[in-house]
């Protein structure tokens, strides 16, 4: 295959993909919106209906934060811990053993979610640590649905 005639195509071409990298694909470069951040009447409100039971109450929030809670969530006898800090951005509330390093920040919903699910060690078999992230993903997903009206990115 012949290389082109015209090496400063090469040029132009990675301009374009340099550009891209910095502004991304079809964006228009300027403000994020705002996040809405969640009020703590419509946490509550997002946790009614789940399918499993659950005890939620405050809790002091993290600098900077609005609101904080930290609760139980149990089906079937798999316990699952979870938090949930409000605020721009969102900080992370620790949760047991696991403090908040497996927290998800989700600072354009203006919330982080933080939960002991994915602590395998603690459950007895592959089928509980599932069902405790199955009781964390429907949280978290409630939380973002709330916040932004879409699901919670990947």
């Amino acid at each position: 295959m012949a290389r082109p005639s015209h090496p400063e195509a090469r040029y132009l071409v990675l301009a374009i993909v340099v550009s891209l990298g910095f502004y991304g694909c079809g964006s228009s470069g300027g403000e994020q919106p705002k996040p809405t951040i969640l009020r703590a009447d419509q946490v509550v409100s997002v946790l009614k209906g789940l399918p499993f039971r659950y005890r939620v109450s405050g809790h002091p929030p993290p600098a900077g934060d609005v609101a904080a809670f930290v609760g139980v969530a149990k089906r079937n006898g798999i316990v699952m811990r979870f938090s949930i800090g409000l605020g721009n951005p969102p900080h992370a509330v620790p949760v047991g053993e696991v403090g908040i390093s497996r927290a998800s920040d989700m600072p354009n919903f203006g919330f982080a979610f933080n939960n002991d699910a994915e602590f395998g060690r603690r459950f007895k078999s592959v089928a509980e640590w599932h069902a405790a992230g199955h009781m964390a993903t429907l949280i978290e997903e409630r939380l973002c649905k709330k916040a932004s009206g879409k699901p919670c990115p990947v």
